[in-house]
């Protein structure tokens, strides 16, 4: 295992992480926080925003990738067919270095252009809507998505329920902000 790279982390300055230990009794320990978590609550924490750092506690090696891969797997499989199994069997059959190279290259700066484009979205969303930034402490701000997820146990009911209530939500904001307009013509 390799030891952690701050320098290479590309975490958002306003994400909070939380460092965890990983015992050899399977127990992990929140240094940031200083209490004991288990698998669920990181997933949780995850969901709400937070970054994590996992280290092992003897050896001090960074884990974080294999603990990410563990909470995907028991919460999120479906997240996981976005691979085609070609390239899984690549993956399992080629050399950690050569692999290595080729996700830092491609994967990397796709999820860089993905995060970079939805920050400029959200700025442009705030900028013209007025919007407040509002919800998520943890990132310093909201997220722009949220209300078109749904959590691990919500149905398609609740996917269309929130979809629902967020436009509802911004047809009353546009009717408000015709009002103020109209207001503003008359006089």
């Amino acid at each position: 295992m390799r030891k952690q790279n701050k320098d290479s982390d590309d975490e958002s300055p306003d994400a909070k992480v939380l460092e965890l230990r990983k015992y050899p009794n399977r127990r992990y320990y929140d240094v940031t926080r200083s209490c004991h978590v288990n698998r669920d609550e990181i997933y949780r924490l995850i969901q709400a925003g937070y970054r994590v750092s996992v280290t092992e506690s003897k050896s001090g090696d960074d884990i974080t990738a294999q603990v990410l891969t563990q909470i995907i797997l028991e919460h999120d499989p479906p997240k996981l067919e976005v691979f085609p199994t070609e390239m899984l069997h690549r993956l399992l059959q080629t050399n950690e270095h050569f692999f290595g190279d080729f996700v830092d290259k491609y994967f990397k700066s796709a999820m860089d252009a993905y995060a970079e484009s939805q920050r400029i979205f959200e700025d442009y969303f705030v900028r013209r809507t007025g919007a407040s930034q509002t919800g998520n402490e943890a990132t310093g701000g909201w997220n722009l998505w949220a209300p078109f997820l749904s959590g691990p146990d919500a149905g398609p009911d609740s996917h269309s329920k929130n979809l629902e209530e967020t436009i509802l939500d911004l047809q009353r904001q546009v009717s408000a902000l015709q009002q103020k307009l109209d207001g503003r013509s008359d006089g």
